[in-house]
């Protein structure tokens, strides 16, 4: 965990240390498949609780559940790849013990790799949703949660040769 301190060998003050007693518990599952028409799908699931051993306290930053899918699909004939993928992360702490809701964040991409040569592309939309949203800040922030992109769209091409 990162701590505040008067360290000769830090520049900005900043160290890390390891906490003495972390306890966590927890379960996670994951289910995929593939479909006709070459159209996949892979969905995980983790619950967990991550408290120090000695106070029983919940350790900030560290959601009790996190969760994503991910489904891609070919579209017919065209060379296009349809990408579905979304993430949550359920209510953490900050540093100073406030909750950080939970999240839901979706992506969509289209995108083409060319068989041999050629042109290939990406067009992504990040944060399908535009989720408000932020994670948790640490002791050398400010601000108690960190904001975090609304919708944006990055687009990417590339050459094969």
């Amino acid at each position: 965990m990162p701590r505040l301190a008067d360290q000769p060998d830090s520049l900005d003050g900043l160290y890390y240390q390891n906490m003495e007693g972390v306890s966590a518990t927890g379960a996670e599952y994951e289910v995929q498949g593939e479909w006709p028409g070459r159209v996949r799908m892979r969905m995980t699931h983790a619950f967990q609780s991550v408290r120090d051993r000695f106070t029983s306290q919940q350790i900030t930053n560290s959601p009790g559940q996190v969760a994503s899918i991910v489904v891609d699909a070919p579209i017919r004939q065209t060379g296009l790849l349809a990408a579905f993928d979304a993430h949550y992360v359920g209510e953490r702490y900050a540093v100073h013990g406030d909750p950080i809701d939970a999240a839901f964040v979706a992506n969509f991409t289209l995108s083409r790799e060319p068989a041999g040569r050629g042109l290939g592309f990406a067009a992504s939309l990040h944060n399908l949703f535009d989720t408000h949203y932020g994670d948790p800040g640490s002791v050398e922030h400010r601000q108690r949660m960190i904001l975090q992109d609304g919708r944006t769209l990055a687009v990417r091409a590339s050459w094969r040769f």
